[in-house]
């Protein structure tokens, strides 16, 4: 059996045929993505993770026990990470309560405070003025029997206390995070901030008539 001889032919195809060079960065990106896969499999190589010679079921468990170590580690930090800023937020929030308790805060009214407030802000001192308004919606509380006012209540007690009212709980905490913001941070208070403050009590009212009439009614049922 005799085979015809094609070489002519392959030497006339192979004539033709023209290589494309691939562009330089495709090369680059496939050198580099080599480079990274040895990186990778020489380092689990070095912690026993994975063998090139023969299959190890080990491998698996001890790939999942370094993520396991690893997102435990990571929800760790991330815990302590919110632990120490709610830790931070409460000491502000305590020395907000703080600042400046005295014995006259006890005597004015929610209205003595309100018109100490406006006072302050045409004077265009309006981290005072936050401040004020502020104490005159804490009085405000306290005259309608909702939340004992006391000087050395932290924010915190104080929202938790109005756990019964979710409208007077987001008011009280939108105002506090206000006066939190111009007393303690870097923000420059402006008369933007005292007249959201304004808003912020006006919006609470209702709700604070509404929870002290419930509390009036409940105690007068107790009393019959």
């Amino acid at each position: 059996m005799e085979f015809k001889d094609i070489s002519s032919q392959i030497a006339d195809v192979a004539s033709r045929y023209h290589y494309h060079k691939p562009p330089e960065l495709l090369v680059y990106l496939q050198e580099m993505l080599s480079r990274i896969l040895r990186f990778v499999k020489d380092l689990l190589e070095q912690l026993h993770l994975f063998n090139s010679d023969f299959s190890d079921t080990r491998m698996v468990g001890n790939l999942m026990q370094v993520l396991l170590y690893a997102a435990g580690t990571l929800c760790a930090l991330v815990i302590i990470y919110l632990v120490f800023m709610r830790m931070t937020k409460l000491t502000q929030l305590s020395r907000l309560a703080r600042a400046g308790a005295s014995g006259s805060e006890m005597l004015l009214t929610s209205q003595g405070w309100l018109a100490e407030a406006n006072s302050l802000a045409q004077k265009e001192h309006y981290k005072s003025a936050c401040r004020a308004a502020y104490l005159s919606f804490l009085r405000l509380l306290d005259e309608q029997k909702i939340a004992p006012f006391s000087p050395t209540r932290t924010n915190y007690e104080y929202w938790y206390q109005l756990s019964k009212s979710r409208e007077i709980q987001v008011a009280f905490r939108n105002l506090a995070d206000v006066v939190e913001l111009v007393w303690f941070g870097n923000k420059q208070a402006e008369r933007a901030d005292f007249e959201r403050c304004l808003e912020l009590i006006e919006s609470a009212r209702p709700a604070v008539d509404k929870l002290a009439e419930s509390n009036g009614a409940k105690n007068l049922e107790t009393v019959s």
